[in-house]
């Protein structure tokens, strides 16, 4: 209680730089789930306003992405720790983070997207989902951004959430549905203009898997979205 409040922040970044450095590899990942208070310290971090930086969710987020990466159950329990989901949704809307921040809080919810439990439970929150879109909207902020990788990888990690998210019919449906039509006008963009061929074929796959029996004859209709395959398929650059 002593500690002045302009230190605060410092501490937090040196304690989480240890955590994310010991995280990096399986068996220090291992040693901090068994750690009881790891969890909802981590989470205490990620929430707290009033200290975060981007240096400090540099590193916050690098160790959750290592913790997640390692270990399906750490998903599930993250995911069910009381304000994981708040702090991650409130770094994604936060303007001022870094795209290399973004990157790794892409990472994250990637890794968790992963479990079958996890997937059911995020796509049924449309904040989540709505964080999402901001992300896949989100323009490089500078020309060291453009040429930066953390861009590249931002929308890559982006699209992987959402072929995760699409795998399972009643959520292709909440997805088709969001915010009017907008993820289907963005993977439309995205399979028609993005530069990165790995982007446009996870675009493709995305939209295969939100294609079934009950979501076909919304498509269809989508003349905008049949033009764009139809040009994916007879005029893309990549065999993929």
């Amino acid at each position: 209680n002593s500690t002045p409040p302009s230190i605060i922040p410092s501490v937090q970044l040196s304690v989480m730089s240890i955590l994310n450095v010991i995280s990096t590899k399986s068996r220090g990942s291992s040693l901090l789930l068994q750690c009881k208070e790891i969890k909802p310290m981590t989470v205490a971090v990620l929430v707290n306003k009033e200290t975060m930086t981007d240096s400090i969710a540099l590193e916050t987020l690098g160790l959750l992405k290592n913790l997640t990466y390692y270990d399906e159950e750490s998903r599930i329990a993250f995911l069910k720790q009381k304000g994981f989901l708040l702090g991650l949704m409130g770094l994604a809307n936060r303007h001022s983070l870094s795209i290399k921040s973004k990157q790794r809080l892409s990472a994250v919810i990637r890794n968790v997207a992963t479990c079958a439990e996890c997937r059911t439970m995020l796509v049924r929150q449309p904040s989540v989902v709505g964080a999402l879109v901001s992300l896949m909207v989100l323009e490089p902020y500078d020309e060291a951004d453009c040429k930066s990788s953390d861009f590249r990888t931002l929308r890559r990690n982006l699209m992987t959430i959402l072929v995760s998210m699409a795998a399972d019919s009643e959520s292709a449906i909440l997805l088709i549905f969001h915010g009017n039509g907008i993820l289907l006008n963005i993977l439309k963009r995205f399979l028609t203009d993005e530069s990165d061929s790995i982007i446009r074929k996870k675009a493709a796959c995305a939209l295969r898997l939100l294609a079934h029996d009950s979501s076909t004859p919304l498509l269809i209709h989508d003349a905008d979205l049949m033009h764009a395959l139809s040009d994916a398929a007879l005029l893309d650059n990549s065999q993929e």
